[in-house]
């Protein structure tokens, strides 16, 4: 048997495949994707999310069709790299893995039309980001992927498929990473090439022509536009407003977001879209073109004062939202000096102090109460 063909750095983030001789005939396969039979292994932070262990027997990877793991792949690559916001109200900032599964949970049972609604998009959500979407018959370690801003978040529970058979378990714990995005999308992609360019041998002509449909979607994707790759992250009305306002901005770089060289996929948002497509889609024409002109006015950097606070972090947040704020707020308090018992803070004069311009503007939407602007190559601001 071959050795598995791993893609990116098991240290942060590989996919490994190969293919295997299938011991059953071909007429008692599935007609689809049983001419794909492989193994695969996953690798997030050096640990193998595929292992598991069954009785006494642990074993690194799990063997599967691969045609309908590359298929999902290949299908969903927009949404599972770019699309960052749940399809349900989730204010509590857990990662997928977690929320996700809640979700399901809470929604399974909604006897109303509203309630239905809302289980069939968690549904829908759950088979673009969810790696047991993929699964036909293959046991898969629950891994779920979506996009944070310029980050991919990975997070995955330890519970077996409800299929498995008993003394299953994969033996990686609960846990996420946040990892730069091209750290997934390169390994993820050349995956998807490696399936397209080596198609497993002795195919009868119906299955090459299954397997030639499959490595043509994937040959679709190479010609994706930026507006096509970043769509499931910015809402298509925004979007609109966005471009029909784009040109009048002195500074393009602002809202042309970077696309991987040799990826179909955006590697860094454009600081317009990043934010936009982080605030509440009620937005006006007139409001899209005031937080525009917000953009082009912040040319700039930080202060020193505001510099130093920067460099002080250190260490890389734990990729917790809420947790991360809180650890962050505790830490500017401490650099200020500033007691954390105290009942009020100008928290205003200490923008100023640091340099970070604070302006008002009218707003037409009212679910918006304000924006804060900072970045490579903007000068800090905060607008409400």
């Amino acid at each position: 048997m071959s050795d598995l063909v791993e893609f990116g750095d098991p240290v942060r983030f590989s996919i490994a495949l190969r293919w295997v001789e299938d011991s059953e005939p071909r007429a008692r396969r599935p007609a689809a994707h049983g001419w794909s039979m492989g193994d695969l292994r996953i690798t997030v932070g050096g640990t193998v999310l595929t292992q598991s262990r069954h009785g006494t027997r642990v074993q690194r990877h799990v063997g599967c069709y691969l045609a309908p793991l590359i298929d999902w792949l290949a299908t969903n690559w927009t949404h599972l790299l770019h699309e960052e916001d749940f399809a349900w109200q989730e204010p509590t900032g857990l990662p997928a893995a977690v929320a996700c599964r809640k979700a399901l949970q809470t929604w399974i049972d909604a006897d109303d039309p509203a309630g239905r609604d809302i289980y069939r998009s968690v549904q829908a959500w759950y088979r673009r980001h969810a790696l047991r979407a993929a699964a036909e018959g293959g046991l898969f370690p629950d891994l779920f992927i979506r996009r944070l801003v310029d980050d991919a978040e990975l997070s995955w529970n330890a519970a077996p498929p409800v299929f498995a058979p008993g003394g299953f378990t994969f033996t990686a714990e609960p846990a996420h990473a946040s990892l730069a995005i091209d750290e997934v999308a390169e390994p993820l992609w050349s995956a998807l090439r490696w399936f397209a360019d080596t198609p497993p041998s002795g195919l009868d002509p119906a299955d090459r022509g299954r397997w030639e449909a499959i490595a043509g979607r994937i040959e679709a994707l190479e010609n994706l536009s930026v507006d096509a790759l970043q769509a499931p992250y910015l809402p298509p009305r925004i979007s609109g407003l966005l471009s029909a306002d784009a040109g009048t901005l002195r500074r393009p770089a602002m809202t042309e977001s970077l696309r991987s060289r040799h990826v179909p996929v955006v590697s860094e948002f454009s600081p317009a879209v990043a934010m936009f497509g982080g605030v509440s889609p009620n937005l006006s024409q007139e409001d899209v073109r005031s937080l525009l002109a917000i953009l082009a006015e912040s040319d700039g950097q930080d202060t020193r004062e505001l510099a130093a606070l920067a460099d002080a972090r250190g260490a890389s947040p734990l990729g917790i939202p809420h947790q991360d704020g809180r650890d962050f707020a505790d830490d500017l308090l401490d650099d200020l000096g500033l007691p954390g018992d105290l009942g009020w803070i100008d928290v205003e004069r200490i923008a100023t102090d640091l340099g970070v311009a604070v302006q008002r503007r009218r707003f037409d939407s009212r679910d918006i109460r304000g924006a804060a602007l900072a970045g490579i190559g903007i000068s800090p601001r905060s607008t409400t």
